[in-house]
Order: C-alpha cells, then structure tokens, then sequence
C-alpha cells in the first residue's frame, strides 16, 4: 500500500502538467518580409539623392496588428509609427530620399501586434557619389615653331597642326607655346594672345570657330592625377574655371579646363598634367590628359 500512495501523486502531477499544456496557445508574433526586382530587399549602394523604394508584406501571428514604423539611424521617420494599418496582413510601399552626404545610414521597419511582439528588418543603405567615365591621353604638343603640332583636341586625343587645327576647328580645345614672358603656356583658341603668336595663313584668326576652353590651377599632386579613375575630381576642380590661358607651366603641374559648352555634346571636364617640357619656342610640352567621355 505504500507503494500505491507513492505512485498515485506522481501521476496527478504528470496529468496536470498535460492538461495545462493543453490549456495555454503558443503566442506568434507577425512576420515581415520584403520584396525586391524594382524595391530594396538588402542592403545597397545608392548614390546621394537617390530614390529608395521598398515594399513589405507583414502577416498576422497570434495578435492583431497594430502599427508600422520606420526609423532612420534611430530616429522616426515623418509620418510613423503608422497605427492606422490594417489588422490582419498589411502590404504597402514607400519610396524615400537617400541623404546627400556620403555614409553609411541604418534603416529599420517594424511591424508590431496588439500584444506588443514584432518583427524588424534592418537595412544598410550606403551613400556614395560614384564617378564617370573618362578619357585618358598622353600627347606631346609642340611649341609655336616647333614642327610637332600645337592644337590639341580632348574629345579624341589628336594634335593637329596649324593647318589640320584650321580644317578641324570645331575639335581643338587648347593650343600651346613657349613665349619669352608667358614661357610654357596652355590657351583656349579664343585667348587674346593666340593670334599673335600663331599669325600665318592658317592661325586662329581665320578658323570659323575659335572655341572657349577655360582652365584652372590646382593644387593636385603627380599621384592623385595618376589616381584618377572616374570624373569625380575632375569635376571637382575643373567647376568655375575661368582662365583663358595658364603660363609659366612646370614639369609635374595639374591644370584643370572645362570645354566649349558649345561643342558637340556639350561642355567636358578634364585635367591635364605636365609631363615634361622642352624650353624654347620650337620646343615640347609632353602632357597626359583624363577627360569625361562624349556622352
């Protein structure tokens, strides 16, 4: 008998753990999930500015839904949380702005029920302004009375003599010599000084365009010109250039320009660095030239 007594209270314990398992639901909380093809669905680079489109589905668990939000690097977004969503499955899209400033910025959407469970999907958006593409040349110009040409044309790299610059003038961005004041010398066939170093037959002054290149010194080093992939700096230092001619040229300067607005496909930014010069007014200017590329 002692050993009934002792089984007997083991069993009621067993069942009424069965029954109160049996008693008590399993809570679920929502779910949420994201769609790509035209929306985000992971994390991504944008440029700055750029539009951001995505689009959830959030599903009921045990417990009505409740409200959506959307932070920002931990701060609500205007207009959430949203509790004015429906109570059952919740679809919906939004498209935002990406900042304008570089970096690297955490979004959170969260979906929460009437009792307080919720499901979050965090994204990394990076913004980064990337470049274009460019044109790279390596040229050597030649001085005034040099035999070697002295136009040059950034939209397909060519030096063209006097009489090839007067037949292709639509082409020719800068032109250069060596002056006894001005020494090496890069200037638009616009400049002023042009007709009076190039006066012959075929100078500036008789081509039916005399395009308005404008230039800019920069502070750039050798090897930031030589790390130049894409257009980023040289819009950078080429915006706002306003020189019609830059002189006394060292071995080793940058000099920025901006091409004829005018020109086919409209104005082009680009760099220029100075390789190496031959003094004189039958010498050379050897120079590597990135510009963006004809659209």
């Amino acid at each position: 008998m002692k050993k009934i007594a002792v089984i007997i209270p083991v069993l009621m314990i067993g069942l009424l753990g069965i029954f109160q398992s049996c008693g008590e639901e399993e809570m679920l909380g929502p779910n949420l999930q994201f769609f790509g093809g035209e929306y985000i669905d992971a994390d991504e680079t944008v440029e700055p500015g750029a539009e951001l489109k995505f689009s959830w589905l959030a599903t009921v668990g045990t417990s009505d839904l409740a409200s959506f939000s959307i932070t920002r690097d931990g701060i609500t977004l205007t207009g959430y949380p949203d509790s004015d969503i429906p109570k059952d499955n919740y679809s919906d899209q939004v498209t935002l702005i990406a900042p304008l400033n570089d970096g690297a910025y955490v979004y959170v959407f969260t979906v929460t029920d009437e009792n307080i469970m919720s499901d979050s999907k965090t994204f990394t958006i990076t913004v980064e302004k990337t470049g274009g593409p460019i044109d790279e040349w390596t040229q050597t110009l030649g001085s005034h009375q040099s035999n070697t040409g002295s136009s040059f044309a950034s939209s397909n790299g060519e030096v063209y003599n006097l009489a090839d610059a007067k037949a292709n003038a639509t082409l020719i961005d800068f032109m250069y010599f060596y002056g006894v004041t001005n020494l090496a010398t890069l200037a638009a066939p616009d400049d002023e000084t042009i007709p009076t170093v190039f006066f012959s037959a075929d100078g500036p002054e008789t081509w039916s365009t005399r395009n308005s290149t404008r230039f800019s010194e920069t502070s750039m080093t050798v090897a930031e010109f030589d790390a130049v992939e894409d257009d980023l700096l040289l819009v950078e230092h080429a915006e706002g250039a306003a020189l019609t001619l830059v002189n006394e040229l060292a071995e080793g300067d940058v000099i920025a320009f901006v091409t004829d607005a005018d020109k086919d496909g409209g104005a082009k930014m680009g760099l220029i660095k100075v390789a190496t010069i031959e003094a004189g007014a039958g010498g050379t200017m050897q120079i590597e030239v990135k510009v963006q590329k004809p659209e």
